[in-house]
């Protein structure tokens, strides 16, 4: 398992991360204990740490208010609190308890434990596609399960569904990309659905996107939406984005079927317009399945 030193800079984290191509890891103390889970968003939520209105070309003025280099891990752990560090799980404990865990506290990965040592580091994308994937998954043939993934989107409290009261969180490719952050800081999540000036979808800026990221690169956070996304997929070797959608009457099973086809974390529901109106992500199937 890969792990950072809490005492390690938040410029050797990146440079750890970058390195082994993965999002987050454990952080852990001089003794090798297990102290918690950091990832891009923490360091990403170190720098927004000063509430102000900053343009374009401030932005790198600003981001020289934080050193990457200074700064320690365990000063950033769990800063955007979206990394809750669970100690009670083992590779004794079952499937069910990850879905468990993974439903009702809408969180992205959880540590392995043997005492205050991390053995691994499962990921909300692995249980998934462990479980739905029909191809080599564990789908249940119980009648309940059946009965659900057979229900249509617009017929189940599921995701973000602007006409069951819910605001699909949005902005416009032209804002600057620090915006979209601050949306999902704001409101726990890790995606925000972009729009034109005529408000149809023409992509999805995620935290995923910051995987490979270094000190300089978190200046292309002052940028618009577009030149960020365009940034981030160049830097991930990725030339075309996807964007997965469906219709309200499609059914759930449709949508894990989508999201595992293209091996995204969350689809957009669009309207006949084509303009977006809802999204459901893998956390909101989790919760959905913790419910049931």
């Amino acid at each position: 398992v890969i792990v950072v030193k809490g005492s390690s800079t938040i410029h050797d984290l990146l440079n750890l991360l970058k390195t082994n191509g993965i999002h987050s890891c454990p952080v852990v103390d001089d003794n090798n204990d297990c102290i918690g889970l950091v990832d891009y968003l923490d360091a990403l939520s170190f720098t927004m740490q000063v509430d102000q209105e900053i343009e374009t070309k401030q932005w790198k003025k600003y981001m020289m208010k934080f050193s990457f280099v200074l700064n320690t891990v365990d000063n950033i752990c769990d800063l955007s609190k979206r990394n809750p560090y669970i100690t009670n799980v083992t590779k004794e404990d079952t499937i069910e308890k990850l879905c468990f865990l993974l439903g009702s506290e809408r969180i992205h990965r959880i540590c392995l434990m043997e005492g205050k040592k991390v053995t691994n580091l499962i990921t909300q994308s692995h249980v998934f596609r462990t479980l739905f994937d029909t191809q080599k998954g564990m789908c249940t043939s119980e009648e309940w399960y059946q009965k659900l993934i057979q229900t249509k989107v617009k017929d189940i409290e599921l995701g973000i569904q602007e006409d069951k009261g819910k605001t699909l969180l949005k902005v416009k490719n032209t804002e600057m990309a620090i915006k979209a952050f601050e949306k999902m800081n704001l409101n726990k999540t890790s995606a925000v659905a972009v729009v034109n000036d005529s408000g149809h979808i023409v992509g999805n800026i995620s935290a995923s996107q910051l995987r490979g990221f270094l000190d300089e690169d978190f200046n292309m956070l002052g940028d618009n939406v577009s030149n960020f996304i365009d940034f981030a997929m160049k830097k991930q070797g990725i030339e075309v984005q996807h964007i997965v959608f469906v219709m309200p009457q499609f059914t759930i099973q449709h949508v894990i079927q989508e999201i595992i086809k293209h091996d995204v974390s969350r689809v957009y529901i669009v309207a006949k317009d084509k303009k977006p109106v809802g999204v459901i992500s893998m956390s909101d199937l989790f919760h959905m399945f913790y419910d049931t």
